[in-house]
């Protein structure tokens, strides 16, 4: 698990690199962090300039964790269809709730309330990256790959 990069700041945090982001680039370089895709966010994705070819390189090195389109498209249509959402993400929810990932970055307003309300994202509760002064969220949310696995003392 780790992190949904929302198509309203993809470009911007894996294409031009912008400091807001620096903590997912340098955690993604440690592979410390992956981003999770898969639906209709992985279609929008690669429809945006240049975040093909990161994401590309990124699945080969192993930062890059695709969940079943079918699930998410399910799970859009059976459960976050039927609620009453801020956000015309619904497709977001789902790959949240089908992934069990709980930190999303993006720049949404609408989507930040959809991602963070109860009665969509819980056990446990979703959260936003919006800026650096969120990187314990990926160190909260991100704990189980690459770096962050604690070493046994022999």
């Amino acid at each position: 698990m780790c992190l949904i990069i929302d198509t309203n700041v993809a470009q911007l945090a894996l294409v031009q690199q912008d400091s807001r982001f620096k903590p997912i680039l340098d955690g993604l370089a440690r592979n410390t962090v992956r981003i999770v895709i898969g639906g209709r966010l992985r279609k929008e994705l690669l429809l945006i300039a240049g975040v093909t070819r990161v994401l590309k390189s990124l699945d080969q090195a192993g930062r890059v964790r695709s969940v079943r389109d079918q699930a998410v498209f399910e799970c859009e249509t059976n459960v976050v269809g039927r609620m009453s959402l801020n956000s015309d993400d619904p497709h977001i929810l789902a790959l949240a709730i089908v992934s069990k990932v709980r930190l999303l970055c993006t720049d949404d307003k609408a989507l930040m309330a959809d991602f963070t309300n109860k009665r969509i994202i819980d056990k446990p509760r979703g959260s936003v990256y919006g800026d650096p002064s969120h990187k314990p969220l990926l160190r909260k949310h991100c704990k189980c790959i690459g770096g962050n696995k604690r070493k046994r003392r022999s």
